[in-house]
């Protein structure tokens, strides 16, 4: 054998080598992360406890000591966090750990689609329900820069329809932008309290003109400004702003000045178009489990709002029902979608949360620094518990414990339970997703889930 052919043969083995380690159980950073085909005789009947469903990829960068390194604060929060979505029956889930604003650690556990054993991975697209509310934030700040709107202006300056609510506190023309922004408008929380427990109603009213007659059977529920409580009309009333102002749907708006900015192409609202399906995950809900069409609800810290009341017994909880049913891929949340309509692969909720940390770059600022970070601003406080002191910014949350304050938002619709938390000083980040009403009340699950996480990840 020549020199040229042995060189030749050398190199052959290294690529093959190079391809067993990638498609182990730890995936390299660069490794491709499309859609996986399923371990034989998986297809069809998967086994939920099975720990090959955890797929990790670990950088040292940014994390103390390296992978290596005894106490790894993500080696034992991934262990503690994968025990806890195999002990909930969680279908599919994704936990993402950002340092310096990249991504160091990721995990995906499960998966997007049982029936074809789709497995999670960076390219799987959840729905983001309420985070979708920060979006609207941003867009709200957007118009305020280029002079088209003022925080403090009242909503009856662009909606004068809503002078037919029912406020007993005063007048409705001294309800705010900013009011809507921080959650204290008075307000009910949910979009549509009539109805909506049928199989052939809508998911949620379709149209402006629902909501707006309506509006005389509304009424305030506390004097504005004193007070937080979450409301997804008023984040509804905000989008309706936006649109009148742009001249554009609320959907287009966002798309043309948010997510194309930011380079999130596969990001988009209700329906999924054909090219991205592949990508989608479907909602899975236990036999008999928690609700059946669950519109979007907070528990934002201070509120409890779920399918089981105070004094209830989880129904599912303690059972021994393992078999997840598929709810369907897509929904579609009518004119809710300024307050919970996102849609958006993991791959875009990282440039996402880049921006908020200042450190992704695009050819023009998506939002001025200080403008974002205004939205940060403390404005009421929510609840102090378990060390964590949590308060309302604009449509951001914040949480500070141990010296530290990080700022996110959570959401659930349709099975889908998501946080994301952000420290912009140190560039630091966590995203989570689960798609799955698992065995007990999912709401407290990612309520307890995320706190934890808070406390093992973010820097002291």
């Amino acid at each position: 054998m020549d020199f040229f052919a042995l060189t030749n043969l050398l190199i052959l083995i290294l690529i093959a080598n190079s391809m067993v380690i990638q498609n182990g159980p730890f995936h390299s950073p660069d490794a491709d992360h499309g859609a996986e085909t399923p371990p034989a005789g998986l297809k069809g009947g998967h086994e939920l406890g099975d720990d090959s469903r955890w797929q990790e990829t670990v950088s040292s960068a940014g994390l103390k000591g390296g992978r290596e390194s005894a106490g790894d604060p993500w080696e034992e929060a991934a262990l503690w966090y994968r025990n806890q979505l195999r002990q909930h029956e969680v279908v599919g889930g994704a936990l993402l750990l950002l340092r310096e604003g990249k991504v160091t650690a990721e995990g995906y556990f499960g998966y997007a689609d049982l029936e074809t054993g789709r497995a999670v991975d960076r390219r799987t697209i959840f729905h983001w329900a309420s985070l979708t509310k920060t979006v609207t934030a941003v867009a709200v700040m957007q118009l305020r820069d280029k002079g088209m709107l003022d925080l403090d202006d009242p909503l009856t300056r662009y909606l004068p329809e809503i002078r037919q609510i029912h406020n007993p506190y005063g007048s409705m023309d001294e309800i705010t932008i900013r009011m809507a922004l921080n959650h204290s408008t008075g307000l009910r929380n949910p979009t549509w309290p009539w109805g909506g427990n049928e199989p052939w109603h809508p998911f949620e009213p379709m149209h402006w003109e629902q909501l707006v007659a309506m509006f005389p059977y509304t009424e305030i529920l506390f004097p504005p400004g004193s007070r937080h409580s979450y409301s997804n009309p008023a984040i509804i009333f905000l989008g309706r702003i936006i649109e009148q102002l742009s001249g554009d749907s609320w959907e287009v708006y966002v798309d043309k000045n948010i997510l194309k900015p930011l380079g999130m192409h596969h990001s988009y609202f209700n329906h999924t178009p054909v090219h991205l399906r592949p990508y989608r995950t479907n909602s899975y809900i236990l036999s008999a489990g928690n609700g059946d069409g669950e519109r979007d609800s907070s528990d934002q810290p201070g509120e409890r709002d779920s399918s089981i009341q105070p004094g209830e017994q989880d129904p599912v909880q303690g059972s021994d029902r393992t078999r997840p049913v598929a709810r369907g891929f897509d929904f579609h949340t009518g004119i809710t979608t300024s307050n919970g309509g996102l849609n958006a692969s993991i791959e875009d909720m990282v440039r996402y949360l880049q921006f908020l940390l200042g450190r992704l770059e695009t050819p023009h600022p998506v939002l001025e620094r200080s403008s974002l970070e205004e939205l940060w601003v403390e404005h009421l406080p929510i609840a102090d518990e378990d060390g964590i002191r949590s308060s309302a910014a604009l449509s951001f949350f914040l949480e500070e414990f141990d010296g530290i304050r990080v700022i996110g938002h959570t959401g659930n619709q349709w099975s889908n339970f998501s946080y994301f938390y952000i420290h912009p000083e140190s560039g630091t980040a966590i995203l989570g997703v689960t798609n799955t009403d698992g065995k007990y009340d999912m709401h407290r699950f990612r309520h307890e889930v995320s706190r934890k996480l808070m406390r093992k990840l973010f820097p002291r």
